[in-house]
């Protein structure tokens, strides 16, 4: 009896507090941020052929950084931005080095794989309306590195 008296004060006397769990990203600014293995490529409406290298692309804040085979890619360290109120969200990098020109593109994650799309050519100009391959564009593809 004495045991069951026990018992029924530790019950009683712990709060009810509900299990949390973490919170799954919700914005695509969040969904961004990590690791991407670049798994391949369509440019000017040609599939590039798989590439022997390791590329990661690595998403921290507002910056970009990409390596190969564990090495910084000189040049290349960005900073971005994402507008949601398009039909497709819209990017706009600026390299961080150099003062370069800003890139327009379209980006897009499903699921683990993220979708980069560019403008391409010498007479095109601004941010590519859809993800379709063909001669005006240039599409990257990476997936969430999970091997960390």
């Amino acid at each position: 009896m004495r045991c069951l008296l026990i018992l029924t004060i530790v019950v009683l006397a712990l709060p009810d507090r509900p299990i949390r769990t973490p919170k799954a990203p919700t914005s695509l600014y969040e969904q961004f941020q990590g690791e991407w293995l670049w798994v391949g490529a369509n440019i000017g409406g040609y599939k590039q052929p798989p590439r022997n290298d390791v590329t990661v692309l690595t998403v921290v804040g507002t910056e970009l950084q990409f390596t190969q085979n564990g090495r910084q890619v000189s040049g290349d360290d960005s900073y971005f931005t994402i507008d949601h109120s398009k039909e497709f969200a819209a990017i706009d990098i600026t390299p961080r080095y150099g003062g370069g020109q800003k890139s327009e593109a379209i980006i897009k994650i499903e699921g683990s794989e993220l979708t980069i799309c560019y403008s391409y050519g010498p007479k095109v100009t601004g941010r590519p309306t859809d993800f379709l391959p063909g001669q005006q564009s240039q599409i990257y593809i990476y997936r969430r590195n999970t091997s960390r």
